[in-house]
């Protein structure tokens, strides 16, 4: 070690096998520059022991709506001084097509008797047309063979 070395050193919250502290170590030839390697050195550590980032969960799992999420006006539209109303037109576009968007996704839109009733005759004639192909085709493929 340099004559005019320092040595940083920073406890960390966790202990050895034998019960003994763990410390972060940095060197450097100014004490500033020593501190910054210890917290460096424990960061290292930390993050080994799975401790450093362990808040973080899934990609936006708890994540709130920001009131600009929810913001639909332009900043270059003023409705006070539209006299032709276009600029609410706009407005009203953009949050129909932010509920279009919004519906689809994540399928918040309400279902009623009349609509699951429908959405299931829908899928049954469907299911009905694709198994009476199915029984053509292997009719078709009995016959070749």
């Amino acid at each position: 070690v340099n004559k005019h070395a320092y040595i940083g050193r920073v406890r960390l919250p966790i202990q050895t096998a034998t019960g003994a502290p763990v410390y972060g170590e940095g060197t450097a030839s100014k004490k500033k520059d020593a501190q910054v390697a210890a917290a460096l050195d424990a960061c290292r550590l930390l993050d080994a022991q799975g401790m450093l980032r362990e808040h973080q969960h899934e990609k936006g799992a708890g994540r709130k709506s920001r009131p600009k999420d929810d913001d639909f006006y332009d900043s270059d539209e003023d409705s006070f001084l539209d006299r032709t109303g276009t600029a609410e037109k706009k407005r009203q576009k953009r949050m129909d097509k932010a509920a279009a968007a919004k519906k689809g996704k994540s399928g918040d839109g309400v279902l009623t008797h009349e609509l699951l009733t429908k959405k299931l005759a829908d899928i049954c004639s469907e299911l009905h047309e694709a198994e009476s192909k199915l029984d053509k085709a292997v009719a078709a493929e009995k016959v070749r063979t």
